[in-house]
């Protein structure tokens, strides 16, 4: 059955007149034990839209809800409502939540206030005519009065403005077509809820194989509870200010499934999770992203220098463990959001150990992921000048390096020697052959057998 909304945008209800003055009416207050249904979209950058459906008993007349139970990180400017019925929403108001000592005297400002000592009790009343943050005047029966603000002094204060309230709060006229009890739908971005990515890899003891595990930690910290809520995380990243579109159709019922759902939508990728799911307010929540998989790993020995750079002495360079695998085949593996990878590892006895870790950029399914997760103890690499020679003025030059590579292991290994080449280079003489990677990088296999070491030699022209 295909249903029809109802809805009301911003606009709406700042330019509908109120349906009744608000003198004359009487607020009622809808509060989170009403919702009938809850849904939220969170983001990777402190962002989420939340769908609320509330049970509302509403007069044909019109009635003014206060509806608590909402973030104080609400941006009222992206507020929907909507209904099946027909109903008209107008005279918006919106409160953070500002009932604090502060506002309460300076509402109180040509007003009688009190003030009680605790340990004497005494107490003066009089006009409050200024205050600030370490005492207040007071105009009394006896003239001008100072009183500290203190731990001994309580304020007293006749009563609280009706326009103050001390928890968030977004108050609406509803005007129903038909009386009676109704569900209504609120929709509105808020700040103060994201999620990231982590992201862990386990090598096998033969170190050919590693299973991946993908967990999103969610962060509550909008200020208040939600109860469960259907929830949806979006990965990728929704760039500058401008808030993301509003769905038009609200979903009135949690969805059932019995694992996290994944669907592309405009370029991202929304996940669902299979169960409602409560938040509480500073709380992380941990849920599975995707199955647990085992793909094929190459380790690799990489080293990486710079052929720029102008030495005259001998310098250690590193080399790191990497780690090379492909994300399953495409179309058929699990893309991976942006997040940190974390790498772990057996010893000869099973026992697992942290082996480091690498922030993976979005990673789609079929892309190649190499992780470099630490650098070695035994296999290490010095790097010697052998010629430097400038060629112009615009920064050409013409160098001989040599790298020397040494394997304290009982094992040969191939070591791949990376050179950072900025500018129009050309190899003139090397002692192996190279790849030529990209337009800045050169790369060399070298092997090293175990317990000796090895060398590269070359010379490379670079115009700029």
């Amino acid at each position: 059955m295909i249903k029809t909304w109802s809805a009301t945008t911003l606009a709406g209800l700042l330019l509908t007149a109120p349906a009744l003055l608000h003198g004359q009416q009487t607020v009622t207050e809808s509060t989170a034990d009403d919702r009938s249904a809850l849904s939220i979209t969170v983001y990777q950058r402190d962002l989420a839209l939340v769908r609320e459906q509330r049970q509302l008993a509403l007069d044909s007349d019109g009635t003014r809800v206060r509806f608590t139970g909402m973030p104080g990180t609400l941006d009222p400017a992206s507020l929907h409502v909507r209904s099946e019925a027909p109903l008209r929403a107008s005279g918006l108001d919106w409160t953070r939540g500002n009932l604090d000592t502060e506002r309460l005297l300076a509402d109180h400002r040509g007003r009688t206030l009190s003030l009680i000592h605790d340990e004497t009790g005494r107490q003066i009343s009089g006009r409050l005519l200024h205050h600030d943050d370490r005492q207040v005047l007071l105009e009394t029966d006896r003239g001008a009065e100072t009183v500290p603000l203190n731990d001994h002094w309580r304020i007293r204060f006749s009563d609280l403005p009706t326009h103050r309230h001390p928890l968030p709060a977004l108050t609406l006229d509803l005007t129903p077509e038909q009386a009676g009890e109704q569900p209504v739908d609120l929709a509105y971005l808020t700040g103060g809820l994201s999620w990231s990515a982590r992201h862990t890899a386990t090598l096998d003891e033969a170190g050919e194989q590693l299973r991946l595990e993908s967990l999103a930690a969610i962060d509550n910290n909008s200020g208040t509870n939600w109860v469960d809520a259907r929830l949806q995380l979006l990965a990728g990243d929704t760039h500058g200010e401008e808030r993301p579109v509003q769905p038009m159709a609200l979903r009135s019922q949690l969805a059932e499934a019995e694992t996290v759902e994944r669907e592309a939508l405009a370029g991202y990728h929304l996940y669902t999770l299979p169960d409602p799911v409560t938040l509480r307010d500073g709380e992380t929540r941990l849920a599975t992203l995707s199955e647990s998989r085992s793909v094929p790993v190459e380790q690799q020995w990489v080293s990486r220098g710079q052929a720029q750079q102008r030495l005259s002495d001998p310098r250690p360079q590193g080399v790191s463990h990497r780690l090379v695998f492909d994300n399953g085949a495409r179309g058929e593996g699990s893309p991976m959001p942006a997040g940190p990878m974390q790498v772990y590892g057996p010893d000869a006895e099973g026992e697992l150990h942290y082996l480091g870790e690498q922030r993976l950029d979005a990673t789609p399914a079929g892309q190649t992921v190499r992780l470099d997760i630490g650098r070695s103890f035994d296999i290490t690499a010095e790097r010697t000048p052998v010629e430097w020679r400038r060629l112009d003025d615009r920064g050409g030059f013409e160098a001989e390096w040599r790298i020397q590579v040494d394997n304290a292991t009982d094992e040969t290994v191939a070591v791949l020697l990376e050179e950072q080449l900025d500018g129009d280079w050309e190899i003139l003489d090397e002692s192996s052959e190279h790849e030529r990677v990209s337009a800045r990088l050169a790369r060399w296999s070298l092997e090293v057998p175990a317990e000796d070491s090895a060398e590269l030699r070359y010379r490379v022209e670079v115009r700029r």
